[in-house]
């Protein structure tokens, strides 16, 4: 899965979990406009992708080649409203990654979801005014595949003579 499913597997998760409506969940940099009432509403962004491991071997049956990538994609994730519900609400935005209903969702996409320990209060980047924004950072370990047809060196012409 590349970066961006991930983070709507994510969004999916937090918003089945916490009971949001639609619209109250997003991925950062969408053009996103922020409700102007009370409720709490969560975005999601890529942070950093870390390589853990890469390979490529051939399949002998198909004669294709397979790469194969294993990242671990940090995404934060942050929760605001203008009301206190957000710092209200705070633990549900974290057990909603290690829900039941997210399991499920890991293991159909072939994702395993880790959290980190600490939530961040934000809320002062407003300054003075009432909002309340909260973040926390996960970790989605994946593996992305490659197949690709290749064309094998395994006919050889014979070398000329050279007279010496």
């Amino acid at each position: 899965m590349t970066a961006e499913q991930n983070a709507i597997v994510l969004c999916d998760i937090i918003q089945h979990e916490l009971e949001l409506p639609d619209g109250r969940v997003a991925l950062y940099n969408q053009n996103f406009k922020a409700p102007n009432d009370t409720g709490i509403y969560v975005v999601v962004g890529l942070q950093s992708v870390n390589v853990i491991a890469s390979n490529s071997r051939m399949n002998p049956d198909t004669g294709q080649n397979v790469q194969s990538v294993v990242t671990a994609t940090n995404y934060w994730i942050d929760f605001t409203s203008q009301g206190t519900e957000a710092m209200e609400r705070q633990a549900e935005v974290v057990a909603a990654v290690s829900s039941i209903y997210s399991e499920q969702r890991q293991e159909e996409n072939y994702i395993q979801i880790s959290r980190t320990s600490q939530i961040l209060d934000l809320s002062f980047i407003e300054g003075p005014s009432a909002v309340y924004r909260y973040r926390f950072n996960v970790i989605v370990k994946s593996v992305k595949t490659i197949t690709k047809d290749v064309e094998t060196f395994d006919k050889f012409t014979a070398p000329e003579e050279v007279a010496i």
